[in-house]
């Protein structure tokens, strides 16, 4: 076991209820590492947390990284940790629930960059589709519910160039 993690209430959304229906602990694929027990000698057996990222994903690429090598990430549902995520908020279309983050612009180069970086780097578990879908749908809120659009969509495009950019120096 590499990660023993909470389970995330993020603030300003019903998220945390679901959480509530499960299994005491349950093995997951990925989580955020804020309030998680790391395994410290595993994390330094795999090299630590990837120095190229910053900010958003790096614990999305080591989870990832852990799954590649064996280890498992436990959620342990009964402890939760309350998350506060950018400037969240809860959309209702219908019976669906959208998550809009409002991140900083700079958030919203890091997450595009990294997101396509994590995809040249693990191209079996980030594909491309995914990858299309998710920017997508952060362009799409980006400029129906946030503030700030102009420089977030700015930082948008950066963050997806220098992400491929990125990805092509990972194949020299």
């Amino acid at each position: 076991t590499a990660i023993v993690c909470p389970a995330v209430h993020y603030e300003k959304t019903s998220v945390q209820d679901r959480f509530f229906q499960r299994e005491e602990y349950e093995d997951i694929n990925w989580c955020i590492t804020s309030g998680a027990i790391t395994n410290i000698p595993v994390l330094k057996k795999l090299g630590g947390f990837d120095e190229d990222m910053f900010i958003d994903l790096v614990d999305f690429e080591y989870c990832l990284r852990l799954g590649e090598s064996g280890y498992r990430i436990i959620r342990a549902n009964g402890f939760v940790l309350k998350q506060r995520l950018g400037d969240l908020f809860e959309k209702h279309i219908g019976k669906r629930r959208i998550f809009v983050t409002n991140h900083s612009p700079m958030r919203v180069y890091y997450y595009s960059r990294n997101l396509l970086y994590c995809s040249g780097k693990y191209p079996e578990k980030v594909g491309m589709g995914f990858v299309i879908t998710d920017l997508l749908k952060k362009f799409i809120k980006i400029l129906l519910y946030e503030s700030d659009r102009g420089d977030k969509l700015k930082s948008m495009f950066k963050g997806i160039r220098d992400g491929i950019d990125m990805k092509s120096m990972r194949r020299n």
